[in-house]
């Protein structure tokens, strides 16, 4: 094992949403894909019957300045082209970055009713919003693929679903109040149900779940 900077990194631009441009990467030399690449969070649109205004009261989840129809469809097309190259060049195994809004968080703070406490892996997926639903999909892709060869199929695919990321340099803010008010004075509950995930512990996640 060589020390980190005798590693030889090759980065290549590539855009994953065209099937041309990921069939055009080497994928003879990997055995291991961690998919990183989508639109990061929820669009500024909010779904159907959900108040504009609280866009602006919840501007901490860092929502995105995309149509959610495109939101949806480039991590969808994204997650799909990248999965089925590394499945059919037998990459030894795919790590797909996924969220907690699979399960429902989204742009309204009391949207999300879980069926049970702690929500864990077997917690049904109820996405309200399109960033939620494009993490389902891919979740899906993944299984699909790793079903469908059988025993012949040499991938193994791995979802890790992450609660908000709290970057290094604001975890000194935590926790966050129980209840805020918004513009209006009103009363709201705590985003994301006091869920917060360190991004050291995001990176390190991923680097040990691409270990075969």
């Amino acid at each position: 094992e060589g020390k980190p900077n005798d590693c030889q990194i090759t980065y290549i631009k590539a855009d994953l949403r065209h099937p041309e441009s990921v069939a055009g990467l080497p994928w003879s030399c990997v055995e291991s894909v961690v998919h990183l690449a989508a639109h990061p969070g929820p669009s500024e649109d909010p779904p159907p019957g959900v108040p504009r205004s609280l866009v602006e009261d919840y501007s901490e989840i860092g929502l995105e300045r995309v149509p959610q129809y495109d939101l949806l469809s480039d991590n969808i097309k994204s997650a799909w082209n990248v999965m089925f190259h590394a499945t059919s060049h037998g990459a030894k195994r795919v790590v797909f970055s996924s969220s907690a809004f699979s399960y429902g968080y989204s742009h309204d703070p009391v949207g999300l009713q879980p069926c049970y406490l702690p929500i864990d892996e077997k917690h049904p997926c109820l996405p309200h919003e399109t960033y939620g639903l494009s993490k389902v999909v891919g979740e899906m892709i993944g299984g699909m693929l790793g079903r469908c060869g059988g025993d012949r199929t040499s991938t193994d695919f791995v979802s890790l679903a992450f609660t908000n990321i709290v970057k290094r340099e604001a975890w000194d803010s935590l926790p966050w109040s129980s209840v805020s008010e918004n513009q209006h004075g009103q009363i709201l509950p705590t985003l994301l149900m006091w869920a917060y995930t360190h991004e050291d512990d995001v990176i390190d996640a991923h680097v040990k779940a691409a270990l075969p």
